[in-house]
């Protein structure tokens, strides 16, 4: 250790990450607050970065025209490829596995073409790009190749007999999924599909082609040994397709093996969606899809098992996906129901079919469907669209994905949320498209929708795309990213002066259900421009560079520009040891003293759990601003007066002008000396570097007060964007400038430590409970309704020294609650009548049988508005171990004006808020105890009596039976009709 013994140390424990992004962006602290001042206050926030490769486009436009048979040397091609859809997957587990980034596209055929094609593309294709983990580039990770999978050209098959014809595609790649799979099976599935392909010259029927990546090679089928693909045709036969248009959607899920075989190759299953299928559209579900591919010397069948569910609903599976697999400690006990043991399906629970029907009645819906051994197509629970307006096409399910939560036995919620997108969605104040996303948590009484985010204006198609990312802000959960890809260019856009270009939003996932309002970042295309349709296609979150940070993969509409690739810097934490000289905290300090700080700071990857070396980027003051906030608690608030952010309780009004008044509270106390900031790299381990930095004080230590306003100090340094250049890719990349989480870097500096002999310092454990006949401390007090003697009330609070040592600087903080927040203002009005300080008449140890008496070693203060009082030791009373006191606190408890008026609306509405607990509403008495001294159980140094409303209506009981109408069993008033009453007379 590096610290001298004559230094005071203050350790700070290391945990996990829990809520990385939060604390990285603010440490809950205002920007003005750190010193020297971030002159790029956005760029800590920029958490995903685009992934720049110049030779992206020359690479992929090489691979179109190597599959491009029938004209390969047409480059011109490349620059009109639109790709849309995309999806990633690795290759293993392994730490230096490749990734495959396969992407769908098309070439619009040329609107003025006389050629009397049916379809509008004229090439359409499926290529895959090859990446691969590489520390010491700015990514993590480079591209190598790309490889065609298929390249079609669509053409007129009506020239031609169809036996003869190669170009029967017509939007290859538009369905697209992959899956890496898990262990003890290892590899990777891939399915594309052509929801237009056609069998002869009539209808679409669709196909989807199966491919399977293991051991660094594209498996062939066992049967031929020299095929790839494995093809499934749908509403074909005999050389004649149906409309179904199967492959606009699929997905793909892992489970145990059902089958005898002995083999590595697990069962794989496809969900197909065939919205176009008459007569309502249909889904098929495509058991064990890699049997083909098993390496054997068994024999195998060759046919797969489908099992199909009938819509009937118009584009019923326009969208479908199943619901994610689980651990096995969250496996449904229900799947065990038919037959099946908790080994034969250890990956997953009973996994269902999402099949989304954007056009059903009487709305929108998306159902969720059981399998079953027998046949497929038991309703589990069905989702319908939340009813906001007169706007029913709103494209409810267009979009779908799933997230994990955690497990809550208690509620029976299913361990996962829908994400349902309608990016139609239409408000009269934005206008036309403003999108929507929903969330729901099944659950065994309800699937309504929990929350929903609204897009930010009009045309923004908010929830065109949405998909599921890995853990972004470090909490454990997963959260989304929500496609707004602007498809159509706002004609009034100088007028609204919001430019319709595509963005991506990422979004936080609560465990309640329910998405953060605030996004996490907004993405854009690096040459981001309107009408681009950046995020009109995402995919779900890969891992490219095994870092436990998601990649995200984006496409837009722009001819020739391939998906972007987004990832994330190493997500680190800090851990700081901050030491300060004794001489400044047993001598005081005046005004415009000098106090030299240093923190040694070492660098923790909770991925790994291990301690890592201090990269060289993190120690630049050219690629990384530091930063010191020199007065954490007193920053906070003299730059919130300052700005007038918010309105303080009038509590803490009183309790701050009960402090030493000599101070100016809209100036700092301590300011960082200018230039004294320095970084030092670890002499002896390179796992450390310290932190040197001088402190200023702009005030005496007689005027401050460190009891109630402790000086805090926090440290963190924050990638500047600016600073990285792509001469200096080193210094630059993801390992030299990660994402740290700062949040354990601060301490409070004891700059006043007062001493107890032979103890080296005072430590004392200040306990307050209640004095009174109360069961408990939490023992509420019972208010009875309507009895006027409930309005005075007594409440008796001891405090006790438990030691080891003496206490100095004791103040006791006293406040009552209990205003509803409605409007009239309803509620309890809680007023302190008379205060008393009371202690034994010995000093000895305090029993209940020695007599009090009344004290002046302590000042009783009182707000004005009787709302709270503040009690505090005289000038050098020191509060000595075992020592007691007892404050009795009169109260008069009565209605707030708007409550009296109201009296039948605040008796069920207390009654609820006080049974529930709301914390909305919690009327009572809370007491704090503050100490100059350290306080080593501060768990007991605050206590809070609630007030509890008793409804006791008076009603008559008699002996015997009795006629109902002796006896009123009204408990309200009876409101009368308001109806006006004529009388006629006659003479």
């Amino acid at each position: 250790m590096l610290l001298g013994q004559s230094d005071m140390i203050i350790w700070l424990s290391a945990v996990y990450l829990t809520s990385l992004l939060r604390k990285i962006a603010s440490l809950t602290y205002p920007e003005d607050a750190w010193f020297p001042v971030n002159t790029q206050p956005d760029s800590n926030l920029r958490v995903f970065q685009p992934f720049i490769d110049e030779n992206f486009k020359e690479k992929l436009c090489s691979a179109v025209l190597r599959g491009d048979k029938l004209r390969s040397k047409d480059k011109s091609i490349c620059s009109r490829f639109q790709w849309v859809t995309v999806t990633g997957f690795r290759e293993s587990s392994a730490p230096s596995a490749g990734t495959w980034v396969i992407m769908g596209g098309m070439v619009m055929r040329s609107s003025n073409s006389t050629d009397g094609f049916p379809f509008a593309t004229e090439v359409v294709g499926v290529v895959g790009c090859e990446l691969f983990p590489q520390k010491a580039t700015p990514a993590g990770f480079q591209l190598t190749e790309c490889h065609p999978l298929e390249i079609n050209r669509v053409g007129n098959f009506d020239l031609k007999p169809v036996a003869d014809a190669n170009d029967r595609a017509g939007l290859l790649g538009i369905g697209l999924a992959s899956l890496q799979l898990t262990a003890p099976a290892d590899g990777a599935v891939l399915v594309f599909c052509d929801p237009l392909w056609h069998a002869d010259h009539l209808h679409p029927g669709g196909l989807c082609r199966i491919r399977f990546r293991r051991k660094g090679m594209w498996v062939k089928i066992n049967q031929t040994g020299e095929t790839f693909d494995e093809s499934i045709q749908f509403c074909t036969s005999s050389g004649h397709s149906q409309p179904c248009g199967g492959g606009f959607s699929i997905d793909l899920i892992q489970t145990a093996s059902t089958t005898n075989r002995t083999t590595t190759v697990p069962n794989v299953k496809l969900v197909v969606g065939l919205p176009y299928a008459q007569p309502f559209g249909r889904v098929q579900q495509i058991d064990d899809i890699l049997r083909n591919f098993a390496l054997s010397n068994s024999s195998i069948s060759n046919w797969v098992t489908v099992h199909r569910i009938l819509g009937t609903e118009v584009n019923f599976g326009t969208k479908v996906t199943w619901t994610p697999t689980a651990p096995e400690a969250t496996v449904s006990t229900e799947k065990h129901q038919i037959g099946q043991s908790k080994d034969a399906d250890y990956l997953t629970r009973e996994n269902l079919i999402l099949v989304a029907s954007p056009s059903g009645s009487p709305q929108p819906h998306v159902i969720a469907f059981r399998q079953r051994r027998t046949h497929l197509g038991e309703e589990a629970f069905r989702i319908d669209m939340e009813i906001n307006g007169t706007f029913m096409n709103t494209g409810f399910g267009q979009a779908m994905d799933t997230v994990h939560l955690p497990l809550v036995a208690e509620i029976g919620q299913a361990d996962y949320a829908v994400i349902i997108g309608a990016p139609f969605d239409s408000q009269t104040q934005k206008g036309p498209n403003v999108g929507r996303v929903y969330i729901v948590c099944p659950g065994p009484n309800s699937t309504k929708v929990s929350a929903s985010l609204e897009g930010p204006y009009r045309q923004a198609f908010f929830g065109y795309s949405v998909a599921r990312v890995s853990d972004v802000d470090g909490d454990g959960i997963e959260d989304v990213a929500i496609g707004a890809p602007g498809l159509q260019y706002s004609l009034d856009m100088e007028k609204s002066q919001v430019p319709v270009v595509g963005r991506v939003y990422i979004h936080r996932v609560t465990a309640q259900c329910t998405f953060d309002p605030s996004p996490l970042q907004i993405l854009q295309a690096p040459d981001s421009e309107p009408g681009d349709g950046f995020g009109v296609g995402l995919a779900r979150s890969v891992d490219v560079d095994a870092d436990g940070a998601p990649e995200l993969l984006i496409t837009s509409l722009r001819p020739g520009v391939p998906p972007y690739i987004f990832t994330m810097p190493l997500r680190l934490k800090a851990q700081c040891q901050f030491s300060l000289s004794p001489v400044y905290t047993l001598a005081p300090f005046q005004a415009g003293t000098t106090i030299p700080v240093s923190i040694l700071v070492r660098i923790f990857d909770p991925r790994t759990n291990e301690w890592l070396r201090i990269p060289e980027g993190l120690l630049s003051s050219t690629n990384r601003l530091h930063q010191i906030n020199p007065d954490i608690v007193w920053q906070a608030r003299y730059l919130r007066d300052g700005n007038n952010s918010a309105v303080e309780d009038p509590a803490e009004v009183f309790f701050t002008s009960q402090r030493d008044g000599r101070m100016d509270s809209s100036k700092p106390r301590f300011q960082l000396l200018p230039d004294s900031l320095q970084l030092v790299p670890g002499q002896q381990d390179a796992k450390q570097m310290r932190v040197k930095f001088n402190l200023q004080a702009l005030y005496g230590v007689q005027m401050m007060d460190f009891v109630d306003v402790p000086h805090k100090v926090a440290y963190r340094s924050l990638s500047v964007a600016d600073g990285c250049v792509a001469t200096d890719a080193q210094s630059c990349s993801k390992a030299q400038q990660p994402l740290v989480d700062w949040s354990q870097c601060e301490a409070e500096l004891k700059l006043v430590k007062h001493v107890c002999i032979p103890a080296p310092e005072c430590e004392s454990d200040l306990e307050l409970k209640r004095d009174d006949d109360a069961s408990t401390s939490v023992s509420p007090l019972l208010l009875e309704w309507g009895k006027p003697r409930e309005q005075h009330q007594t409440l008796r609070v001891r405090l006790t020294n438990r030691g080891p040592t003496k206490a100095n600087g004791v103040r006791l903080q006293i406040r009552v609650t209990g205003r509803l927040p409605v409007s009239p203002q309803m509620g309890l009005n809680v007023y302190i009548t008379n205060i008393e300080v009371l202690q034994p008449e010995k000093a000895a140890k305090l029993s209940e049988k020695i007599s009090l008496r009344r004290t002046r070693r302590w000042i009783v203060n009182t707000a004005q508005d009787d709302v709270a009082a503040l009690i505090t030791a005289r000038s050098h009373n020191w509060m000595y171990p075992n020592e007691s006191i007892v404050i009795i606190l009169s109260l008069f408890v009565g209605l707030t004006e708007g409550t009296e008026s109201q009296q039948t609306e605040l008796v069920g509405t207390l009654m609820k808020l006080a049974n529930k607990g709301d914390q909305s509403f919690h009327p009572g008495v809370q007491i704090k105890v503050l100490s100059a001294t350290n306080d080593v159980f501060p768990e007991n140094d605050q206590l809070f009596t609630p007030f509890r409303l008793v409804y006791k209506p008076q009603i008559e009981i008699s002996a015997g039976q009795q006629p109902s109408n002796l006896i009123d069993s009204r408990k309200e008033p009876t409101l009368m009709d308001q109806r006006e009453w004529f009388v006629f007379f006659t003479y």
